[in-house]
């Protein structure tokens, strides 16, 4: 199975993890995955405008279980602190996002 870390449709869509359990073919994995792409994609460039590098962090899109759409940032060791850094300080000033 390739990894679809660009979100690229001509990939297989699916990163199941390493927490997943087996596949159930009843599940619509694909729904899940379609709906979780634009939303990854939206991270990753409000990631970037805050000044998170690719090499970084990353978000894949993907699917849960149940076929839930699920959205996976990795962030290596550095990114994680550049990232807590900047959160810390959005709250700080009281930054805050109401959610839907």
């Amino acid at each position: 199975m390739k990894r679809n870390d660009s979100n690229d449709d001509t990939v297989f869509p699916l990163d199941p993890g390493p927490d997943t359990g087996p596949w159930n073919a009843e599940v619509d994995y694909f729904a899940g995955w379609r709906e979780s792409r634009q939303t990854a994609q939206l991270l990753g460039t409000a990631l970037a405008s805050i000044g998170m590098e690719p090499w970084e962090c990353r978000t894949v899109a993907g699917s849960a279980e149940n076929g839930a759409p699920l959205i996976r940032l990795i962030v290596t060791h550095t990114g994680a602190a550049k990232l807590a850094r900047l959160l810390e300080a959005a709250a700080h000033v009281g930054l805050t996002v109401e959610t839907s």
